[in-house]
């Protein structure tokens, strides 16, 4: 791992730390459980990217807001894509539009009346 990456991962690593504190610096896009990338298997800093990539932002302006080099925002890229089994930035838009099912509202759905018994 060369030093810029191992720089990169650091930042990471203190963002998400600073996240969890509640200390966040407001630029790293929020997590939002009802967006269709969540439980895609993606690790919190792909989540970051590519719910930046939603945002149609080039590698570097994603980079810029994530304290990240370009090349691994471009890396990040390329391995969101293989996780979603998906060829362009644009597959990443529209699996960031699908909305996962509200667990509870499904949950207080009335019933069928066909299912008197």
């Amino acid at each position: 791992m060369s030093l810029p990456d191992i720089v990169d991962l650091a930042y990471g690593e203190a963002d998400r730390a600073a996240a969890a504190r509640g200390h966040g610096n407001g630029q790293a896009p929020s997590s939002d459980p009802r967006d269709g990338l969540t439980d895609r298997g993606l690790t919190p800093r792909e989540l970051d990217v590519a719910r930046l990539l939603t945002m149609r932002l080039s590698d570097k302006e994603i980079g810029k807001r994530l304290s990240i080099s370009p090349r691994t925002v471009s890396t990040h890229v390329t391995v969101i894509l293989g996780k979603l089994s998906v060829h362009s930035r644009h597959d990443v838009r529209r699996f960031a539009s699908e909305t996962v099912p509200d667990r509870a509202a499904v949950a207080k759905a009335p019933t069928s009346p066909d299912s008197d018994t």
